[in-house]
């Protein structure tokens, strides 16, 4: 009996004068990335404490680069990556620190956007019909081609012929391009003529 009261009193002791340490940590499922561009690509995380943070990506897990976070410790935590290649798959996790200890994330991955179409261009323009045709994105599966902002073809190939036109007419073309999972660029800049 007096020994469980010392053992009692001892870890009591024990709990009062030792500084209790708490370890940074991610919070599950807060990691994420936003704002994804042909470029450039936001990651986003939260953290159980202020700590410092940074973000460490690449084409590959074993190719990996490190971008701090900018300004004080902090719990939610952002930071953009910018210099990305188009359609590149890039490999990214989340690092976080504080004075007691690191953790990181999982790592997770996401694709950017392929550019929009450049190049734009039309020849033999006749009153009801022009011939259109753009530079070719390498990624591309499909083209959809915009008539005055409205989607009206979707082709594998770089050329298209509008015909069915209207005289004296003014139209706006633009082009997006589609990657193998489906997600479509931004549209070109328009393209616009007037029929004769």
């Amino acid at each position: 009996m007096i020994l469980k009261k010392t053992i009692a009193i001892f870890m009591t002791f024990l709990m009062l004068t030792m500084p209790i340490v708490f370890s940074v940590t991610i919070v599950p499922g807060s990691t994420q990335v936003i704002d994804v561009t042909d470029s450039s690509a936001t990651i986003k995380w939260r953290t159980n404490m202020l700590s410092n943070g940074k973000v460490e990506y690449g084409i590959s897990i074993s190719q990996i680069d490190g971008l701090p976070e900018e300004g004080a410790p902090k719990i939610d935590h952002s930071v953009e990556i910018n210099g990305l290649s188009s359609g590149q798959k890039y490999f990214y996790q989340a690092v976080s620190w504080d004075g007691n200890g690191l953790t990181s994330s999982d790592f997770y991955s996401f694709t950017t956007n392929l550019v929009a179409p450049s190049g734009l261009r039309h020849t033999n323009l006749k009153y009801n019909s022009v011939d259109l045709n753009w530079n070719k994105i390498t990624g591309a599966v499909k083209y959809k081609v915009y008539q005055n902002n409205a989607m009206i073809v979707e082709l594998d190939e770089n050329t298209y012929s509008l015909i069915d036109l209207s005289p004296e007419t003014d139209y706006s073309i633009q082009v997006s391009v589609i990657d193998s999972k489906g997600k479509e660029s931004i549209k070109s800049e328009a393209l616009t003529f007037k029929t004769p």
